[in-house]
């Protein structure tokens, strides 16, 4: 089990992103502020604003934005390509909830990050039909667990593929999904 840290509800890691990671600082703003805003807003919940709490663990659902080499692992290596893609992420590099990890002196691996390239807000997956959505995701974890782990940090980081690839034009739909895995993961557990 990991050493468990103590943080201070609070939006500090965009602060830290863009100090520690100016060239990437555009991409985070686009895609990463969004999610860690909805997290922070949704699962951590407004009764423990201000306070602090013990993290043992982070929880990953997503899209390629957060993606740690599963469509690499489903498609043999295939894709994303090296070496214009980073040990099979959709980056040159680590992907933000990795540093973010790190920065807790935390780990995500195949076993806590749950996030599929080409995923969007519902079930469907852009790349291919038989990957999964975040829904799908957020339900597989939860089917693997009796409840969710109280001490986890879960980060849910998708909506770009619902708009690029779905043909949702009104964030209704993306936003009503997210909120159906939020509550799904609080109604379990998760804080």
């Amino acid at each position: 089990m990991s050493t468990s840290k103590r943080l201070s509800v609070s939006l500090i890691f965009p602060e830290y992103w863009l100090r520690t990671h100016p060239l990437r600082t555009i991409t985070f703003q686009a895609f990463g502020i969004g999610s860690l805003s909805l997290l922070c807003a949704g699962v951590i919940q407004s009764s423990v604003q201000g306070s602090s709490f013990n993290i043992d663990q982070i929880y990953v659902f997503g899209d390629s934005n957060v993606d740690i080499g599963r469509v690499y692992q489903a498609t043999g290596g295939a894709f994303p390509p090296a070496p214009l893609y980073a040990e099979g992420r959709f980056t040159n590099g680590p992907v933000w909830v990795e540093y973010l990890a790190q920065s807790l002196g935390l780990t995500v691996n195949a076993a806590t990050n749950f996030a599929f390239g080409g995923a969007n807000t519902g079930t469907l997956n852009t790349i291919n039909p038989s990957w999964p959505g975040v829904l799908t995701q957020v339900n597989q974890y939860l089917n693997s667990v009796t409840v969710a782990d109280p001490r986890g940090l879960y980060i849910i980081a998708a909506g770009a593929n619902d708009y690029l690839f779905g043909g949702i034009t009104e964030p209704v739909e993306a936003v009503n999904n997210l909120e159906i895995s939020i509550r799904a993961l609080v109604g379990m557990g998760a804080n």
